[in-house]
């Protein structure tokens, strides 16, 4: 009985060992035919994860160049993240960044949803004018959110055909 006992602790902490890391570290497939990326702890510092290029369309881009970094927040599995917007260095670093949050739905460590956002400061020539011009034209969005997201390479489909 001790023998089983010190054989299954064993094995836990083995398992426990292999997923100390966060939950979103691996490689992922971006849906809708999307690039393949590796999202691993960053060596230099503990709070920040780098997001490596695996594979995709564009043959330019070397396998292995760094596209981004994700940082976890208070949250646990969900990641502040962003991505170079040209990671090939035709315009260097200072092209920009985009910023996104990753997902990850309590139970679900084969996927995450990437919600897109923007930090800038906006000056609104707008509000110079008069009440009634304030709010002629508008951006109307009307996607749904969640839609974006990547699956775990390696893992079982999303839908199977009977």
């Amino acid at each position: 009985m001790r023998r089983l006992a010190a054989t299954v602790i064993s094995t836990l902490a083995t398992a426990l060992a292999a997923h100390a890391g966060h939950p979103i570290e691996g490689d992922w497939q971006v849906l809708g035919g999307g690039p393949e990326l590796r999202i691993s702890a960053d060596a230099g510092r503990d709070d920040r994860l780098t997001i490596l290029w695996i594979d995709g369309d564009d043959l330019s881009i070397p396998e292995g160049l760094e596209v981004g970094y994700a940082m976890p927040t208070a949250r646990a599995g969900v990641y502040d993240c962003f991505a170079y917007r040209d990671v090939r260095g035709d315009m260097g670093r200072e092209g920009g960044k985009v910023h996104f949050v990753a997902r990850m739905e309590e139970g679900d460590t084969d996927s995450f949803v990437i919600e897109p956002y923007d930090r800038k400061i906006v000056f609104n020539l707008r509000m110079l004018l008069p009440i009634w011009y304030r709010r002629a034209v508008d951006v109307v969005d009307e996607r749904p959110q969640g839609l974006d997201g990547a699956r775990r390479i390696g893992t079982r489909p999303l839908h199977t055909c009977l």
